[in-house]
């Protein structure tokens, strides 16, 4: 029995697990963001010293200039379009899934609390393609 491990230390023992897991996954992500805006930034620095100032005349940028234009570009422009989509779409199999569980009559109840507007809606947006 003294082998054994009470049902709390192997609670506290997964608990340290996870917390050390998490602190790995976390400074990976922190490496791995500044390793891409860095790397993007370097980029965007290069292509404008190289094109811009021939084009139209331009000043060069430094890299830190560069990495602005860069971040001001993705809050203007919007984030990283893979991230957005991947949650919209984890969204819609939600809103999909719970729409296939409910019955009849609770599909008649959604219809009738939220309108004809949420579905012609839909229905507009699958017709522009055609």
């Amino acid at each position: 029995m003294e082998n054994q491990k009470s049902f709390w230390e192997k609670c506290v023992e997964k608990r340290i697990e996870n917390g050390i897991h998490k602190g790995f996954r976390f400074f990976f992500h922190f490496l791995f963001g500044v390793a891409f805006f860095t790397l993007f930034g370097a980029v965007v620095m290069w292509l404008w010293n190289c094109l811009l100032p021939q084009i139209f005349g331009l000043t060069t940028i430094t890299f830190w200039q560069a990495l602005g234009i860069f971040a001001l570009s993705k809050i203007l422009l919007g984030g990283c379009g893979f991230f957005d989509r991947h949650f919209e779409h984890k969204h819609h199999n939600a809103f999909r899934n719970k729409w296939l569980k409910m019955n009849d009559k609770e599909r008649c109840e959604f219809y009738r609390r939220f309108g004809h507007e949420f579905f012609e809606q839909k229905n507009d947006k699958n017709n522009e393609g055609k």
